[in-house]
């Protein structure tokens, strides 16, 4: 097995992208789980636009969203002296709906989602959030996630802008997974990232399975990861962002590749600094590669 170890420790606040690009692909069967389960509160926000007629024509964002509501732990499932997760499911085009009202994800349905409307990404998180609080008498500081699948940018940035700053303040952390490699606003960015979430853009309607893999890694609600990962995961196809300062401290960026896996990895500073390459024979750059180790 070889892997890619990226460290960075800096005194300012950085905002950096990272991709990988895989250019020969070995099927790799990963056994990634929740931490400790049960007790969770999570919406499931599916974007059915337009657009993804072209960008997701087979409704593999729907497949992804089935999957990471299977790996949640049902009212059957769930172990002695512990809750049971609960799920609600959104579907949004110019407007959003409630699907499924936050109950057993046992019994989740995720019928209707169709590709068809208008994009209004804010409004998927209002009703979202709405549902997830409703009920007074469930905790959710702490104990709460919303999973965004969407394909495309959102022109009504205020409100969703507002919307992230509702749900850092409940204590819920949003994870956006965007089927467009070109979305990267670094407002937004910085609003979902501060919630705790994974801010990912996928590069093909087949590795939106790897995004919920990221979520699941990084921990879906603050309950799974309480203080925050300081080592992210990389998946192939996706590229993820991380807010780097002196509060949060280093970040440790991982690849676990095959032997035969030809990777090229960039890292991008969102926020203009400098970043200072590890090969003391490169001059620091915006952007830059990392090498492959074997241990």
């Amino acid at each position: 097995m070889y892997a890619t170890i990226w460290k960075l420790s800096l005194m300012v606040s950085i905002l950096l992208a990272l991709s990988s690009t895989v250019y020969s692909l070995q099927p790799c069967s990963r056994n990634v789980t929740f931490g400790a389960g049960g007790g969770r509160k999570i919406a499931i926000v599916i974007d059915s636009s337009n657009p993804n007629t072209q960008t997701d024509p087979s409704d593999l964002r729907i497949a992804a969203a089935k999957d990471l509501n299977d790996r949640l732990t049902s009212k059957s499932k769930v172990g002695p002296k512990r809750d049971p997760d609960l799920v609600t499911v959104v579907d949004f085009d110019s407007s959003a709906r409630v699907i499924y009202n936050l109950g057993d994800p046992a019994s989740a349905t995720f019928d209707g989602i169709d590709s068809e409307g208008g994009t209004n990404i804010a409004r998927g998180i209002k009703v979202a959030i709405d549902e997830l609080i409703k009920d007074l008498s469930i905790a959710t500081k702490g104990r709460t996630g919303i999973v965004m699948l969407t394909d495309g940018d959102d022109p009504y940035k205020l409100e969703l802008l507002n919307e992230l700053d509702r749900a850092q303040n409940l204590g819920i952390r949003v994870s956006f997974g965007f089927l467009e490699p070109n979305v990267l606003d670094q407002d937004i960015l910085t609003k979902i990232l501060k919630t705790g979430g994974v801010y990912s853009t996928i590069d093909s309607a087949e590795t939106q399975q790897a995004f919920v893999l990221a979520v699941i890694a990084n921990g879906p609600t603050e309950f799974d990861r309480s203080s925050g990962p300081t080592a992210v995961e990389l998946l192939s196809g996706l590229s993820l962002a991380s807010l780097i300062s002196a509060k949060t401290g280093p970040r440790t960026f991982t690849y676990d590749a095959w032997a035969s896996e030809k990777l090229n990895f960039t890292i991008n500073s969102l926020s203009h600094q400098f970043l200072a390459s590890p090969n003391p024979h490169r001059n620091p750059s915006r952007r830059t590669r990392c090498q492959l180790r074997h241990y």
